[in-house]
């Protein structure tokens, strides 16, 4: 009598990545960059955004707010934001790789993972905070998904670089040569710049439907109307496609090989982080401080690139250093180990920021947009990120995931996953 053979199986399914699979130094640095997007956040929000020069004037702080949002726009606008971009693009070639070797299908997978992703991001623009940057990864997450057969070439690093360092180039450029008429300073511009941060100010300050609404008028205004979408998309895809070639050469599984030439390369980080971040400084004082106009000057396309570089320097040195200490230095290793609970439940996190900012500073909540400057945001964010340390370390002691990580997983693979 002939055996039937038993039908294949077929690919196995593809599973959330197991606290075994997890790379702790991703974690610690994703727990890293939350706080740097954390305190840009809340100085954009509070005081970029709404103050007027006479209102930040009026602030209590006024002596030491131009010192702190210097140190923030030196130290930290930019610089985590690629960060978490970077851990994106390389959180996806982490996954590609692993349902290689399983031998799963991730296509169909990652798509419904991005697809929740949108919804979350469209959620969270019109009910809770219009600096999302969710949205953006989600949409970029289905071009990186083209990339994914692609080899760890040199050609992957020098697209990302030119992205990087040109796109705002080029979009300022455009409008230096079709808006020439903005080049210079003008007292009707800074009256209509002083009356639009007025206006969003006063409509925050209302009740929770005037918040909704211009959340999503700022949304749309400054993405698409504005043209910020046209350089911002590949900036962050440039970052994506950084971390995408470094999760390709299975680099971050190989950290302590590279511990040496990280420290041989940090003085070189820091030269070009000075220079360009103190051209970028340089620009933001300018404009800020002296009241001139550059945002499509020629100076400006000019010093665009090293200001850009500057950001990719320091970001690389944040890496560099966190590595170096997390891997050689005992008591900065449990110390940095703190900020792997905030990483796995970055979402979470992220979201928690949001909905403290409606909370605290809009008229929905507490009402304080337009009564603290960047000092006293330096203070809260230590304040709000020790208490992410603090909650994220407790919630995973209990839990496997955050519980905007459980939702997205749990819609993701199409079932209901264990929390315990």
């Amino acid at each position: 009598m002939r055996s039937v053979p038993l039908p294949s199986p077929g690919p196995p399914a593809l599973q959330p990545t197991a606290d075994i699979e997890r790379h702790e130094i991703l974690d610690v640095l994703r727990g890293f960059a939350l706080y740097g997007v954390l305190l840009a956040n809340l100085v954009w929000l509070t005081t970029d955004k709404v103050l007027s020069d006479a209102r930040l004037q009026q602030l209590p702080t006024v002596p030491v707010d131009p010192i702190a949002r210097a140190l923030v726009a030196f130290f930290i606008d930019g610089k985590f934001y690629t960060l978490f971009a970077f851990l994106f693009g390389l959180g996806f070639s982490l996954q590609m790789h692993k349902a290689e070797m399983r031998g799963a299908r991730i296509v169909s997978v990652y798509i419904r993972r991005l697809s929740v992703l949108l919804f979350i991001a469209l959620i969270h623009i019109a009910l809770i905070w219009y600096g999302d940057i969710l949205l953006m990864y989600a949409a970029l997450g289905f071009v990186l998904l083209l990339f994914r057969g692609a080899r760890p070439k040199l050609w992957v690093v020098m697209l990302a670089l030119a992205l990087a360092l040109f796109a705002r180039t080029a979009f300022t450029a455009y409008h230096a040569v079709t808006d020439p008429e903005i080049v210079s300073s003008t007292v009707s511009e800074a009256e209509q710049d002083a009356r639009t941060k007025e206006a969003h100010l006063a409509a925050f300050a209302s009740g929770y439907p005037a918040v909704v609404r211009e959340n999503v008028a700022i949304y749309w205004n400054d993405l698409v109307v504005r043209g910020v979408l046209w350089f911002a998309l590949p900036q962050i895809f440039a970052r994506f496609l950084l971390g995408f070639y470094v999760g390709k050469r299975r680099l971050m599984e190989r950290v302590p090989e590279y511990l040496s030439l990280m420290r041989r390369a940090l003085p070189w980080l820091v030269g070009a982080a000075i220079v360009g971040n103190g051209v970028g400084l340089g620009h933001w004082w300018l404009e800020h401080e002296r009241g001139m106009e550059l945002s499509a000057s020629w100076w400006t396309v000019a010093t665009i690139p090293i200001a850009e570089a500057g950001i990719l320097a320091l970001s690389a040195t944040y890496v560099f250093s966190v590595c170096l200490l997390f891997y050689n230095n005992t008591r900065w290793h449990t110390r940095l180990s703190r900020l792997a609970p905030v990483g796995r439940m970055a979402l979470t996190n992220y979201l928690t920021q949001s909905v403290l900012y409606l909370v605290l500073f809009t008229g929905a909540g507490l009402g304080l947009l337009g009564r603290v400057g960047p000092a006293i945001c330096l203070l809260l964010s230590v304040v709000i990120f020790f208490a992410q340390i603090a909650v994220s370390g407790w919630w995973l002691r209990r839990y496997r995931f955050g519980p905007a990580e459980w939702v997205w997983r749990t819609l993701t693979y199409g079932k209901i996953q264990p929390m315990c």
